[in-house]
C-alpha cells in the first residue's frame, strides 16, 4: 500500500548531522532534539519521491479509477493521471507458441506442395455410337480422345501414371503391353505421354456398350500395377446405357446410341459391383455421361460415382467436356493442407502506427505496407507466436488495439515442413508467402482482472485445433484463471488486460487470437523501498 505520508525518526549521538541530512536530502526543514538525541522529519505526499507517489509515479491499475483515469471502449484503451508522464506499452500473443490460425483447405500441388502420385485409368466408351458427332466436324470418341490427352498432358510428368482402357460389348483378356488398348507404357509415368497418347487415338468407335466391363479391367489393372501409396483414379465416359449388341443396321445419322433393346438390368448391376470392388480398392470413380441427356443412364453413372466417393458430370459438347476433365484433374491433383492464414496485430497510439516486430531474420516472413507502414504475418509457422509490440505513450493518449485478417494470394501457400495430425489425419502445415487484400479487424472484448470470462472458457472448442483459453496462462507464474463456483474470473496483474479477438472460423477449425496487453508498472511490482538508505560502515558491539 502507498502511504500517505512518511515519518523517519533518527536516534544517534550524531542527531545534529542527521537532521542536517535529512534537510538536505528531502528539502524539507528536520526537527531535532537534545533530551534523546533523536533528528525527526515528517514527509507530506509531495515530499516523497515519486516512485511511491501514485499520483505521479508508473503504476496503473486498469480496473480502479481510484488514482488515475481509464477508458476501455471498444478497440480503444486509454490512462491518465493529469500529469506528464509516460508509459511503456507492450502487446504480445497470450497463445505463446500455441497460435494456430487457419483452416484446412484443399490446394492444387505444385514444387511446394506435394501430393500423393497419381494413376490415373480413361476407362471410354467404344461402342457404335461413339463415332457421331453433335453437330460439329469432330466424332464424340476424338473429343473424348483429346480431354484425355489434354488431361495427360497437364499431370505431373515424373511422379504421375496414366493408362486407358477402352470398352464395347467384348469382353476379351488384354495382354499388358504399350501396344495393347489396355494399358499403356506400362502403366507408365506422364513423361512417357507419346504411347498413351496413340494408345487413345487408337480407340476404335464401334459394337454395343458394356460397361461393367471396362470397370472391372480397368480394377485389374489398379490391383496389379497400383498400390496404397498413390492416389487412384477411374475416369469413366459413356454416352449410353448398357447393352450387349451390335446393332450395325442403325442408322448412324442420327445421335442415338444403337437401339439394342434398353438398358441391361444385369450389366447395370454388374457394373455397380464393380464400383463398389474399386472403392474397395481406394479408387475415385468419376463419370462423364457425353452427348443427349436423353440417351444416357444417368442413374448408373450416378450410382457409380457415388459407391466410389466421386462425382458424376454431364457434357453436351466438346467445350463442356474439356472444361469436365480440366475440373477433375484439378481435383485430384490437389491436396489437402492446414493453411495459416495471414494476420497482424496493428496498434496504433495517438495516430502513430506500432507494427508488430519478429525477432532474428523476418525475410521469409510475408509483409504487406498499408498507408506506408509495413506489418508481417504474425500467424507464420516460422516464427510462431514470438512477435511483439513494445512502445512509450503519453498520459491520455489512446491506443488503439485492432488486427488485420489478410488474403493469402492464390497458388502462395508453401510446405513449412510441420506435419500436424487433427481427427486421425496427418496434414502438412502451410504458410503464405505473398499477402493480398487485408480487412481491419476490431476485438472482441477488452478484459481486465477480475472479468468474468467463462464464455470463453466453456466454449465448445475443439482441442486438437487450439488450446483452451486457461492453457495460455499456464506459462505465467502469477497470472491466470480462478475458477470460483463455476464461474471463470480472471486473475492478472493491475496493469494488464486480455485482448480478444474472436476470428472466422474454417470448416473444421476455431480461431481466435487473444494479446496480452500491458501499460505501466503493476502495483504488485511496485517496490517503496528505497526513501531512506542507511549504510552501515561501523559497529561496535560491548558486553
Amino acid at each position: 500500500m502507498r502511504p500517505n505520508n512518511v515519518t523517519i525518526a533518527v536516534q544517534s549521538d550524531f542527531y545534529q548531522a542527521w537532521g542536517t541530512y535529512l534537510t538536505q536530502e528531502f528539502e524539507t526543514t528536520a526537527e531535532v532534539y537534545r533530551s534523546n538525541q533523536t533528528a525527526i522529519i515528517r514527509l507530506n505526499e509531495t515530499d516523497l519521491p515519486r516512485r511511491v507517489d501514485v499520483d505521479r509515479n508508473r503504476v496503473i491499475n486498469l480496473t480502479s479509477n481510484n488514482y488515475n483515469d481509464v477508458t476501455l471502449t471498444g478497440e480503444s484503451i486509454k490512462v491518465d493521471k493529469g500529469v506528464n508522464n509516460t508509459y511503456r506499452v507492450s502487446a504480445r500473443p497470450l497463445q505463446n507458441g500455441t497460435m494456430q490460425i487457419g483452416n484446412i483447405t484443399s490446394v492444387e500441388a505444385d514444387s511446394e506442395i506435394r501430393r500423393q502420385p497419381l494413376d490415373v485409368m480413361f476407362v471410354i466408351d467404344e461402342s457404335g455410337s461413339m463415332s457421331r458427332n453433335d453437330g460439329d466436324t469432330t466424332t464424340r470418341s476424338e473429343e473424348a480422345q483429346a480431354a484425355s490427352k489434354a488431361f495427360v498432358a497437364d499431370l505431373n510428368a515424373s511422379r504421375d501414371r496414366a493408362g486407358v482402357i477402352s470398352y464395347n460389348d467384348g469382353d476379351g483378356i488384354y495382354r499388358i503391353t504399350d501396344n495393347n488398348r489396355y494399358i499403356t507404357s506400362n502403366f507408365g509415368t506422364a513423361s512417357a505421354g507419346t504411347g498413351l497418347n496413340e494408345t487413345i487415338e487408337d480407340i476404335p468407335a464401334r459394337g454395343g456398350t458394356e460397361t461393367q466391363n471396362g470397370v472391372r479391367k480397368a480394377n485389374n489393372v489398379f490391383s496389379m500395377k497400383s498400390d496404397e501409396s498413390r492416389n487412384k483414379v477411374m475416369v469413366l465416359l459413356t454416352d449410353g446405357v448398357n447393352n450387349d449388341c451390335q446393332d450395325w443396321g442403325d442408322n448412324t445419322d442420327n445421335n442415338d446410341p444403337f437401339d439394342c433393346g434398353g438398358p441391361s438390368p444385369t450389366d447395370n448391376e454388374l457394373t455397380v459391383e464393380y464400383a463398389k470392388n474399386a472403392a474397395g480398392d481406394d479408387v475415385t470413380i468419376y463419370t462423364i455421361g457425353y452427348g443427349d441427356s436423353s440417351a444416357i443412364d444417368q442413374a448408373l453413372l450416378k450410382r457409380v460415382a457415388t459407391v466410389s466417393g466421386g462425382e458424376f458430370y454431364r457434357a453436351d459438347d466438346a467445350d463442356e467436356l474439356n472444361d469436365i476433365f480440366d475440373e477433375i484433374r484439378r481435383s485430384i491433383a490437389s491436396t489437402q493442407i492446414i493453411a495459416r492464414d495471414p494476420i497482424s496485430s496493428n496498434i496504433t497510439a495517438n495516430g502513430t502506427v506500432h507494427t508488430p516486430a519478429v525477432p532474428g531474420d523476418d525475410n521469409q516472413v510475408a509483409q504487406v505496407k498499408i498507408n506506408g507502414q509495413v506489418f508481417h504475418n504474425i500467424n507464420d509457422p516460422s516464427t510462431d507466436s514470438q512477435y511483439s509490440h513494445v512502445f512509450a505513450i503519453n498520459g491520455g493518449d489512446n491506443v488503439s488495439v485492432k488486427a488485420h485478417d489478410y488474403e493469402c494470394k492464390d497458388g502462395a501457400y508453401a510446405t513449412s515442413g510441420i506435419i500436424r495430425e487433427f481427427n486421425d489425419t496427418r496434414y502438412r502445415v502451410a504458410r503464405c508467402t505473398d499477402i493480398a487484400s487485408h480487412t481491419a479487424i476490431e476485438p472482441t472484448r477488452v478484459y481486465t482482472s477480475g472479468d468474468d470470462i467463462t464464455g470463453l472458457v466453456t466454449r465448445n472448442y475443439n482441442s486438437t485445433w487450439q488450446d483452451n483459453i486457461t492453457s495460455y496462462f499456464e506459462q505465467y507464474d502469477n497470472i491466470g484463471v480462478a475458477n470460483e463456483s463455476g464461474n471463470y474470473i480472471l486473475d492478472l496483474k493491475s496493469n494488464q488486460a486480455v485482448v480478444y479477438y474472436d476470428l472466422p472460423n474454417g470448416d473444421k477449425s476455431e480461431n481466435m487470437l487473444v494479446l496480452l496487453f500491458q501499460v505501466g508498472v503493476a502495483e504488485s511490482d511496485a517496490e517503496a523501498a528505497g526513501v531512506v538508505n542507511v549504510e552501515v560502515t561501523n559497529a561496535h558491539v560491548s558486553g
